[in-house]
């Protein structure tokens, strides 16, 4: 092997070393409650929906309005479900008293009474994601009053349920904790909870949720340089023969 080859591989391993060292661990951090805004739904990446049944179809209607919630004075996106704004499904973050261990700061999810207050329904935390890339899911969650509820995290609809459980009695708490999960631009990923026969009391309150993603920049940089990689190892062989 001749000097000029041996010093091409040389480079070749220097520039393959430098491609796949993780040097850049950037993220972007979506996180529901401080990124929440009851001026638009959606809200940027998040939105608020509801359904006036249990279908998980992904089909769900943005909630609406936007109102106080009785007894707190918090402004919530809720549906009006023929019921006491406190018994609709709701999203909202907590910027008055106690309700139960729902405190300031914290976002909840109240899937409340379906239209006319006379059965289950469904409150959903959606993000949709702006790139093609994987996700990674860290929500811790309790039941704020007492209730009865079942939570899902789902991919679109329930075809791709990714998570499930549910929650009994006044401080029923679960996490979730969820890596590499691959989305393309406009999926959806999605936080549901369904009522359970308890409407007033199904308010479930996340202690922690936020979901990351790749720094697009840093996706760039990779798949750039495994380009550049690829181009040098075809120029190398054909110098080779």
């Amino acid at each position: 092997m001749n000097r000029r080859l041996i010093n091409q591989n040389l480079l070749f391993g220097a520039l393959l070393a430098l491609t796949f060292t993780p040097t850049v661990n950037a993220e972007i951090i979506y996180d529901p409650a401080t990124q929440f805004a009851t001026t638009e739904n959606p809200n940027g990446v998040w939105s608020y929906h509801f359904s006036n049944d249990v279908i998980r179809d992904g089909s769900y209607n943005l909630m609406p309005e936007v109102a106080p919630i009785i007894g707190n004075g918090s402004l919530a996106w809720h549906a009006d479900a023929g019921a006491a704004t406190s018994q609709r499904p709701f999203v909202a973050v907590n910027t008055g008293a106690n309700i139960g261990t729902w405190t300031a700061g914290d976002l909840a999810v109240h899937p409340g009474q379906s239209a006319g207050g006379v059965g289950d329904s469904l409150a959903v935390l959606s993000w949709t994601s702006p790139y093609t890339t994987t996700a990674d899911l860290d929500y811790q969650f309790e039941l704020g009053l007492s209730g009865d509820v079942t939570w899902y995290v789902e991919l679109n609809d329930d075809s791709q349920t990714l998570a499930t459980g549910s929650l009994i009695g006044s401080g029923a708490n679960a996490s979730v904790q969820l890596n590499d999960i691959s989305v393309s631009v406009g999926d959806r990923l999605s936080f549901v909870v369904q009522s359970n026969g308890d409407p007033g009391s199904d308010l479930v309150r996340f202690t922690t949720s936020t979901l990351s993603i790749p720094e697009p920049s840093s996706l760039i940089l990779v798949a750039l340089s495994a380009v550049q990689v690829a181009r040098f190892r075809r120029r190398v062989r054909r110098q080779a023969i």
